[in-house]
């Protein structure tokens, strides 16, 4: 009985070392079939790398860490190899591209990221960018007479 209970024993700690958090835990790998869903139909702000071969090193641990730590927003990785239909529609031509999307559509891209400081830069102008949009396109919204004149009324404290 002895040996049953030493054997799962060493099965449970075989099993926690494998299931300890991995580079995927953080930063979630997609494909084309998962793309609609996971970036074009979110409810919240995306930033997409688009990576060739293997996602390792310096770099890779780097926008992991960041994703872990600081991220404002949802970081996924998609590799250009397998996933070349969603490559050729956004036109993705180097490795280590960041395509920001929000709302379904594409707001930003760079391949200039070098560290964590670079891609912090990089989510803050996009959430500006974003921000200002939405601002933009609410403030050039046709409203019926009779909606605006209630809405000013609320902005006045007048109900």
């Amino acid at each position: 009985m002895r040996f049953f209970a030493k054997v799962a024993m060493f099965l449970v700690l075989v099993m926690f070392a494998f299931a300890a958090p991995s580079h995927a835990d953080y930063i979630s790998e997609i494909t084309e079939i998962a793309f609609p869903s996971a970036v074009l139909h979110s409810d919240s702000p995306v930033l997409v790398v688009f990576y060739s071969g293997s996602f390792r090193g310096k770099f890779a641990k780097m926008v992991d860490d960041f994703a872990r730590r600081k991220s404002p927003v949802r970081i996924l990785k998609m590799e250009k190899g397998i996933n070349t239909l969603t490559v050729a529609k956004y036109r993705i031509k180097r490795n280590n591209t960041f395509v920001f999307f929000a709302d379904g559509e594409e707001i930003q891209r760079t391949t200039s990221i070098k560290n964590s400081d670079d891609l912090k830069e990089f989510i803050d102008f996009c959430v500006k960018e974003y921000n200002r949009k939405i601002e933009e396109e609410t403030k050039n919204e046709w409203v019926p007479g009779r909606l605006k004149e209630a809405g000013e009324d609320k902005k006045d404290g007048k109900d």
